[in-house]
Formats: structure tokens, C-alpha cells, sequence
């Protein structure tokens, strides 16, 4: 392993898990030994709202049989289909010494990387979000992330997030009250741009990480499921999905991004050609 190379380990299967598991399979990757990328599919359909949200203000359908969870990192409501990818990377424990900022910055970047391999060219803010080029100077949203920073010292960050494939935006209608054709000038998804399957996305994704960093693939243990199974309970309970989200802002290092000249001079290597610096031009749900 070459020094200062990061040492992975890679789940080898695309999962399929309810929303309560997933969540719970994503805080788990931060209570491992060695930084972890997992990739898997919602199902079914779910919604998973940021730990600020306030479980009084989603739509009625999200109240009234469309499972929904809360997530242990920030950001707002967003809608899961079947076949969107998902993403969870516990990245970068204390002793690295690189902070955040910059750790979820390059694991973005090495999302970006693996969607660029595809035939599809990625532009990054310097936020969460992960866009491609549109018509007249504009960009759409074709990916999302969120972070959150160290739930205990020494631990590692989780970053997680979602690729766009081929959303229902009736569906995002009634989620954001907004007609169809102006949430398309906002998003996009990976099944309108070319023609590849979840699977291939999916290996896109992980081939990116594993080309990035020294890695071993390693499926989760029948000890491990038992752990993940034991931390889905707490997510399934009304308890922890309720409330307006101020409770929670100060729970688990909730992570502030700050301003942007900030976040500029915390951007690796490369990302730079690849930012859209202009950023209230970027500026989506």
C-alpha cells in the first residue's frame, strides 16, 4: 500500500433494505475499523427526511403510508426510488488529520468519477450536490449528498447520498409542491442521459473507489447484520421520526458547512475544473 494511500473495505453487493435497515447499515459503517463504501437500492419506495426537517410539514402521502425515516445527517426531504443508487462512505477517521470539509468534498468527487465513466459529465458546488450541465448556463441536480461529522472522537464521518436514475416526478410533485416542468429544470436522472442499468451504475461507483484506494471486499458478517438489525429498531419508532428537528440539530456533531470562501480552499485537487464557483447559479432544491 502506497504511504498516505487510503485502506478501504468495499461491501461486494449491491443491497436491497428497507429504509429503517438502511439507515441503520449507514450509522454502522461508522462504528468499523476501516473506512467502508456500501452501495444498495431502497425498498421499496422511500422518503428519508434530514434530522432539522419538521415531521409536521411533509405532505399528507408522507404521513399516511409512504415509508419515511429520518436520517442521522442533515439536508432536506428526498424521495428514494427503487432504482436510484445509494451510497454510504464512513470516510477519514481523527488520526488522518484531514478534516470534513475536505474528506466530503474528494468522496464526491470519486462519485463524480464513476458517473463521468458512464459517458456523463458531473459538475460539483462546493456543497452536497452533484450536477450536470444544462441548456443556457443552467445545471440540474443529478446527485446529493449529506454528511455527518464525527458522532463520537475517533470515529469516522458518514457520507452518504443518492444518484438520480429515473425518478417519478408525480412523486416529487406532491413532495415539493411544485408542477412537473419546473422541477425539471431543477433535476435530472442517469436513465433520460444513457443507457446503462442500476447494476452498471452501481459498478461504475464502486470501480471508482476501489481505482482511488488500496481496498478489500468483505460482505457483512452475521455478527454485524445482528448489529445493524439491533440499530433499525430505533428508526422504525414514530419516537425518532416526530418532532420539528430543532431537537436534533445539536445531536450527533451536526456539520455547518460555513460560508464559501471556506469551502473553496477545502477543495482537493481534483475537483478544480470541475466546480461551479458561481454558486446561487447552482442553487436547487
Amino acid at each position: 500500500m502506497m504511504a498516505n494511500q487510503l485502506y478501504i473495505r468495499v461491501i461486494p453487493e449491491v443491497l436491497k433494505l428497507d429504509g429503517a435497515t438502511t439507515m441503520a447499515a449507514h450509522e454502522f459503517l461508522t462504528t468499523l475499523r476501516d473506512p467502508t463504501l456500501m452501495l444498495s437500492h431502497f425498498e421499496p419506495f422511500t422518503v428519508t427526511i434530514g434530522k432539522g426537517i419538521n415531521y409536521e410539514t411533509l405532505p399528507d402521502s408522507c404521513r399516511n403510508g409512504t415509508p419515511v425515516f429520518r436520517r442521522p445527517t442533515g439536508g432536506e426531504i428526498l424521495p428514494h426510488d427503487q432504482q436510484d443508487v445509494t451510497f454510504a462512505f464512513s470516510c477519514i477517521d481523527e488520526d488522518s488529520k484531514i478534516d470534513i470539509m475536505r474528506a466530503t468534498l474528494l468522496a464526491k468527487s470519486w462519485v463524480m468519477d464513476g458517473i463521468d465513466s458512464l459517458g456523463i459529465k458531473t459538475l460539483s458546488n462546493l456543497g452536497t450536490s452533484i450536477f450536470v450541465p444544462s441548456r443556457g448556463g443552467q445545471y440540474r441536480k443529478i446527485a446529493g449528498t449529506a454528511v455527518q461529522a464525527q458522532a463520537k472522537p475517533g470515529t469516522p464521518y458518514l457520507i452518504h447520498g443518492s444518484i438520480f436514475y429515473n425518478p417519478d416526478f408525480g412523486i416529487l410533485r406532491k413532495l415539493y409542491g411544485m408542477p412537473k416542468k419546473e422541477l425539471q429544470k431543477h433535476f435530472t436522472f442517469l436513465h433520460k442521459l444513457i443507457d446503462k442499468s442500476p447494476q452498471q451504475v452501481c459498478d461504475a461507483v464502486k470501480q471508482s473507489f476501489m481505482d482511488k484506494c488500496a481496498y478489500y471486499e468483505k460482505s457483512f458478517t452475521e455478527e454485524e447484520w445482528a448489529k445493524i438489525r439491533t440499530l433499525a429498531e430505533n428508526y422504525r419508532k414514530i419516537e425518532h421520526l416526530k418532532g420539528t428537528g430543532e431537537e436534533r440539530k445539536g445531536e450527533l456533531c451536526a456539520f455547518t458547512w460555513g460560508k464559501y470562501p471556506e469551502r473553496l480552499k477545502h477543495a482537493p485537487d481534483n475537483l478544480k475544473g470541475r466546480t461551479i464557483y458561481d454558486f446561487p447559479s447552482a442553487k436547487v432544491l
